[in-house]
């Protein structure tokens, strides 16, 4: 999902409270969520009006690997069975949706991912968060 516009976080916000809702009344389910600027690449997707598809091959392809190394730091949380895993890309966002999760975490960590393309690598910040149901 993308939301764009001056009440984005708010429309945030409100998705990943249902979401997260959904997600941990569910027993013995895993599932992801990966909260990532548009623009953490110093560079921003954008869209043309005629078309659907959202353009801007860098930020694909870094968020393309920064998904493999958020899935390697999922799989490695050792009480991996049953839990929400979300990620967040962005300190700014994270004090926004940090006050709206109430679930019970199994561990809140920071890490940093590093990717690259070609001779360019970029290095994001990531608060996980591991929610128990």
């Amino acid at each position: 999902m993308f939301f764009g516009g001056v009440q984005a976080v708010e429309r945030l916000k409100i998705v990943l409270v249902d979401l997260l809702e959904i997600f941990c009344s569910q027993d013995g389910a895993r599932s992801r969520i990966f909260v990532v600027p548009c623009d953490f690449m110093g560079t921003s997707v954008y869209r043309f009006e005629t078309q659907t598809e959202l353009c801007g091959e860098l930020f694909w392809q870094h968020l393309s690997r920064l998904r493999r190394e958020l899935r390697a730091i999922d799989d490695a949380c050792p009480e991996s069975d049953s839990f929400t895993y979300t990620a967040v890309a962005s300190d700014e966002l994270f004090s926004e949706i940090d006050q709206v999760i109430m679930q019970p975490r199994v561990d809140d960590r920071v890490d940093s991912v590093d990717t690259e393309i070609g001779q360019l690598h970029h290095l994001t910040r990531v608060r996980s968060l591991f929610l128990r149901p």
